[in-house]
């Protein structure tokens, strides 16, 4: 169904899907704007607060407008995203998603993602993906190491994390 769409199309659907995601992922971090939509003065917000008192153990809580973000992002584009896969199956995924397109952009500028660098003391050469994995190793190590031995003392034993605890 949606093969027959030309790529053009589509790349204009994947930056406008990448603007948005972006923009999403910046409004969990920092967000002025939103707060004024659940306002309950707000003129026209489908989003504002009642200003009706919510009784918790005899007592109003407090209505205070809240940023969007988290709200957008649970509530709409990780559904939305389940139901893509869902229905229109993986090919639409493919051709749509953000982080895939992201990830394109060093092929499209013509500049490769990793840079062969050769060790001056042995003369291999190793990837920075190489290092980074290894690093990532390392620690992955040490945190299940340390949690596996905080979790032996503080609740004894525990065998399902033997094989965890082995380092």
């Amino acid at each position: 169904m949606f093969a027959r769409q030309p790529e053009t199309r589509m790349h204009w659907v994947r930056w406008i899907l990448t603007i948005a995601w972006l923009l999403v992922i910046v409004s969990l971090f920092y967000d002025p704007w939103t707060p004024a939509l659940t306002e309950p003065t707000h003129p026209w917000s489908l989003l504002r607060l009642p200003g009706t008192c919510i009784q918790v153990q005899g007592k109003c809580l407090p209505e205070q407008p809240y940023p969007l973000g988290t709200t957008v992002f649970w509530g709409a584009i990780v559904p939305a995203a389940i139901f893509i896969l869902l229905v229109f199956g993986h090919e639409l995924w493919r051709r749509i998603c953000p982080l895939s397109f992201l990830s394109q952009i060093p092929r499209a500028l013509g500049k490769q993602r990793q840079f062969k660098r050769e060790n001056q003391k042995t003369g291999k050469s190793a990837t920075n993906w190489q290092k980074l994995t290894r690093i990532l190793g390392w620690v992955k190590t040490i945190l299940t190491c340390n949690l596996a031995g905080c979790l032996q003392d503080c609740a004894g034993e525990f065998y399902f994390l033997m094989p965890i605890a082995w380092c």
